[in-house]
């Protein structure tokens, strides 16, 4: 129980350990697409999968980075577990913790029902990668 109790505050004050998986988990970081807006890896040690009105997902995990400057906020970063429906090409977001910049504090959702709304019609270069990585295919347009 310690060890968990220490584990939960090292995620707390690590910036590299997303609080959306569990305190023991080892992460293995991959950046997946970078523009002048930010960057998007994905956590190549965290798979799994979702079985959702009969459609299985594939779940991946995935952190946002992007500087809109200090006007702005400064530097967000947003952990992603997503659901990607290999088939169709789309994106959900499972749950999601964004910490603040000003605060350092985290605001964790998780939603249910996924609605597989957070990819773009048609897809962008990030959506593009996300579901190449989760489906080990590219998308087809």
């Amino acid at each position: 129980m310690i060890a968990s109790i220490l584990l939960l505050l090292l995620s707390a004050t690590n910036p590299d350990v997303s609080l959306l998986v569990d305190p023991g988990h080892t992460h293995s970081w991959r950046e997946v697409s970078s523009d002048e807006e930010g960057k998007i890896s994905v956590d190549e040690a965290y798979r799994g999968e979702l079985k959702q009105n009969s459609t299985n997902y594939e779940t991946i995990l995935a952190r946002a980075n992007w500087d809109p400057g200090e006007e702005n906020g400064g530097r967000y970063s947003v952990d992603l577990i997503l659901a990607v429906d290999c088939e169709k090409q789309r994106i959900g977001v499972m749950q999601s913790q964004m910490k603040m910049p000003t605060t350092g504090q985290s605001v964790n959702s998780e939603y249910s029902p996924v609605v597989m709304d957070f990819s773009d019609v048609p897809l962008s270069k990030k959506d593009i990668a996300l579901i190449q990585y989760a489906c080990g295919t590219e998308p087809t347009p």
